[in-house]
């Protein structure tokens, strides 16, 4: 009774053939301008316009706190300089 392991070793070795094989012709298809436009177009500008609409938010407040801490740092300064001359 045979155990079948030349052909599960067979059917490998095409498996790691097929899969190099459509590795290869997709790698070549990435690199035709028509991919690397329909990408660009249909996948990075989209999200990149995701990250910026859900991080804006985010930017705005952090701007806000940064512009609110200097104008009271800067009021601090002022009231602590018209104190000191007195």
């Amino acid at each position: 009774m045979s155990t079948g392991t030349g052909t599960a070793s067979n059917s490998r070795d095409v498996v790691a053939v097929l899969t190099h094989r459509v590795l290869a012709m997709a790698l070549e298809e990435m690199r035709s301008e028509e991919t690397r436009s329909y990408v660009s177009e249909h996948l990075v500008r989209p999200l990149i316009r995701a990250v910026v609409a859900e991080s804006m938010p985010y930017a705005i407040a952090f701007t806000t706190v940064i512009i609110a801490i200097l104008l009271m740092s800067a009021l601090t300064l002022t009231l602590l300089t018209f104190s000191l001359r007195r």
